[in-house]
């Protein structure tokens, strides 16, 4: 019921974060491009499956994550995984689905699994900011 509730929260806000962002030429249209779909595609299928998972192993989920992504927050030097984005519009395709998938388990934005992505990848998080969660409300 939180998730449901966080997410259905989440579309709002992102599409007034999304309009914001874009009207200040902030949102990085290479990455919507190549990263939309599987975003949403992957958020979708990952809203509807939360109901085959317990309770318990939506928090186990939760954590798992949410320790990751702070982890990588507090490291001096981010991981970085590559110099660039995958070329291959299949990597990228899985890549964000497995993000929008999910940030939909946890309830979250794909900002908040994206932008570390993102960083991995070497893609600069200056423009690129809110892509995920504008993508949640596409």
């Amino acid at each position: 019921m939180a998730i449901g509730s966080s997410l259905v929260t989440i579309i709002p806000t992102s599409i007034a974060s999304a309009k914001a962002h874009y009207k200040r030429g902030s949102i990085d249209i290479d990455v919507l491009k190549k990263w939309g779909f599987g975003i949403f595609l992957g958020a979708l299928l990952g809203g509807f499956s939360g109901k085959f998972f317990s309770a318990n192993e939506l928090k186990y989920v939760f954590a798992f994550i949410a320790f990751i992504v702070a982890l990588n927050m507090f490291i001096k030097n981010p991981l970085i995984l590559s110099n660039r984005l995958p070329k291959s519009k299949i990597i990228n395709t899985f890549i964000s689905y497995i993000i929008g998938f999910m940030s939909s388990l946890m309830g979250v934005g794909a900002g908040t699994i994206g932008v570390p992505s993102l960083v991995a990848l070497s893609k600069s998080t200056l423009f690129s900011l809110d892509v995920g969660s504008a993508l949640i409300s596409l």
